[in-house]
């Protein structure tokens, strides 16, 4: 989940803003909100879609009815580990934004966790985001059960958080790499 105090300063009073992959959780300043499912699916059970009164859209994110660099900020949260046609994707969120924020779990996460709706492991190399095939690890459900009962471990989880979430700011445009 999408920690919005990272985006202060980052998003200027008036800028145009989309959220992709927007969720149960949207951030407050996106003008616009595009969920592929409208059910919860990906999100679990109690995880519903938030609607507000806010432009949602439920479509995939593949061709955005949006002009060339139509807003000034893009979030992807949560979002490119499920995605199908992740060069598809990636071109779309660089043609309509002028800059962004992505943010998906690390490989740590994925080899503690997993999740079994993951399609790709996402990693930043230098300055590309690769995205390889992903592997459920055989413990995810159990440390799922241990960071939901025991404090001690979602403490450390919590307090670690820069080991478990890639960020990633990027400005005209991100280098990305699919490894198949």
């Amino acid at each position: 989940m999408l920690d919005h105090k990272i985006l202060d300063g980052k998003i200027k009073n008036g800028n145009k803003v989309l959220d992709f992959g927007s969720g149960y959780d949207p951030y407050p300043r996106a003008n616009v909100l595009v969920d592929a499912y409208e059910d919860n699916i990906y999100r679990g059970p109690g995880l519903d879609l938030k609607k507000d009164s806010r432009l949602i859209m439920i479509r995939d994110g593949d061709k955005l009815p949006f002009a060339d660099k139509a807003f000034d900020f893009v979030i992807a949260s949560h979002t490119f580990q499920y995605l199908s046609n992740v060069p598809l994707y990636c071109k779309e969120i660089i043609r309509v934004g002028k800059a962004g924020y992505i943010e998906a779990p690390t490989r740590v996460a994925d080899s503690i966790f997993g999740m079994p709706t993951n399609k790709w492991h996402v990693y930043l190399w230098k300055d590309t985001i690769i995205f390889e095939p992903y592997r459920r690890p055989p413990l995810g459900d159990f440390f799922h059960s241990l960071y939901k009962t025991c404090e001690d471990f979602r403490k450390t989880y919590e307090g670690n958080k820069q080991k478990f979430i890639l960020s990633y700011f990027w400005e005209n445009s991100f280098k990305y790499e699919v490894r198949k």
